[in-house]
């Protein structure tokens, strides 16, 4: 009855948050993904899984698993701008 799907995002959605739409079975839905989501956190959609055989008010869970797309290079603005951001830690 569960559902399993897999969504990358940028670095900076996972450090600031954002909202997804997310294709369930019931079509789209938003799922707020918060700021400092580390990679590979698996989020929960509740009651938007699979409906259970026999028992159509019986719903599953929508696991949507997170991977965060880091760069692989930078600008010279964008390495400026991520320093900054360290340097203020």
């Amino acid at each position: 009855m569960d559902i399993y799907s897999d969504v990358t995002i940028p670095y900076f959605d996972a450090i600031l948050g954002t909202t997804l739409r997310i294709d369930t079975v019931d079509g789209a839905v938003d799922l707020k993904v918060p700021a400092g989501t580390q990679p590979a956190t698996t989020m929960r959609i509740e009651g938007k899984g699979a409906p259970k055989l026999n028992n159509v008010n019986m719903r599953g869970t929508h696991f949507v698993k997170v991977t965060v797309e880091i760069p692989r290079s930078l600008s010279g603005k964008q390495k400026e701008l991520v320093q900054s951001l360290k340097d203020a830690q």
